[in-house]
């Protein structure tokens, strides 16, 4: 878009034009050099410069697409709503797609593997029950053997949220909440090094926070390693009852009073009681250990529990069971309230 800073007289623009298209055959999008790290550093506020994946792009390539719609049609099933066919154009202005049938994409490269990544976004996913609403985003990833595509978030996408730091692209989501601490204003969308998730949130004065609003601690150089994964399948699981009467009281109910719970492979919420690591007490027993939330803060928690399984773990102090539940069977408006906790 232009502005003020950007306007010459006539004859200088008209030169500048003719330039750009004679140069723009040779426009070079080879980003193999791209580092590929684990994770993002504070180094300060991303960089407003826009992706240079795939320059020019007029089209999703067939194979991003084909695997953006196998993985559109499974989320249209699981919520008992019909497909239909999007078309897709490079996305420019502010606004969602207000149709089914039309979505916009921006080429990006999150993975820092010199092939071109995808942000896609549509007003329902080409479900046949979403009408015009906020609009839900996609990703679109590169992989040795083609493309695979992965949920993001609900909410329209702009070109301008794309952004790059040390070589990867990334998508800065305004779509700010309170937490017990206080807000988020900006959750931070990228490559973790084996998915999309958010990595990285900052409040309304650009400083990183928790999932919480809780002001980060600034981390040592020589921290120690990743933690290691619970030993239960991440995803959602209900607690108490079954997995469709967890999933009808989440539409329902805040995250930390439903019977639904998002834990992923190495934290979540069991209700206010936030998961930050494990201790194994023998055998299949685990004590889980984290801080509980409520409305005056937060204070050290524990819970011990038996693992029957990868998707069936019991709570040892009240007999509280918990039971998996397939992420397909949520709705994205819910998985929205949960993953941007």
């Amino acid at each position: 878009m232009l502005n003020a800073a950007n306007i010459r007289p006539y004859p200088l623009m008209l030169a500048a034009l003719v330039l750009t298209a004679c140069t723009q055959g040779d426009a070079n999008a080879d980003t193999g050099n791209l580092a590929a790290n684990d994770s993002v550093q504070d180094t300060g506020s991303l960089a407003s410069s826009p992706s240079t994946a795939a320059p020019g792009a007029a089209r999703l390539p067939a194979a991003a697409l084909a695997a953006w719609e196998g993985y559109a049609r499974e989320q249209c099933r699981a919520i008992g709503e019909r497909f239909s066919s999007v078309r897709f154009t490079p996305l420019s202005g502010t606004a969602a797609p207000d149709r089914p049938d039309r979505g916009g994409f921006v080429a990006t490269d999150f993975n820092g593997d010199g092939k071109p990544d995808f942000v896609v976004v549509t007003s329902g996913q080409g479900c046949s029950g979403e009408g015009p609403g906020p609009g839900a985003t996609d990703f679109v990833i590169s992989r040795s053997d083609g493309y695979r595509a992965v949920e993001g978030f609900a909410g329209a996408l702009e070109p301008q949220m794309v952004k790059q730091r040390d070589g990867k692209d990334f998508v800065e989501f305004p779509g700010g909440y309170f937490g017990n601490c206080g807000e988020v204003a900006v959750s931070v969308w990228g490559w973790s090094g084996q998915e999309m998730e958010v990595v990285e949130r900052r409040d309304s004065k650009g400083q990183r926070v928790d999932k919480e609003g809780c002001a980060l601690a600034a981390q040592s150089k020589g921290a120690a390693g990743s933690k290691p994964p619970l030993p239960f399948e991440p995803g959602y699981w209900a607690g108490g009852v079954s997995c469709t009467e967890a999933i009808e009281e989440a539409a329902e109910l805040p995250p930390d009073e439903a019977s639904l719970h998002y834990l992923t492979a190495t934290g979540g919420y069991i209700g206010r009681f936030e998961i930050q690591r494990f201790q194994a007490l023998g055998g299949n027993r685990y004590r889980l250990i984290g801080r509980e939330h409520d409305e005056n803060g937060s204070t050290p928690s524990t819970m011990d529990i038996t693992v029957g399984s990868r998707k069936s773990f019991t709570d040892s102090r009240y007999g509280g069971r918990y039971t998996y539940c397939p992420t397909s069977t949520v709705s994205r408006t819910v998985r929205s309230y949960y993953e941007n906790r």
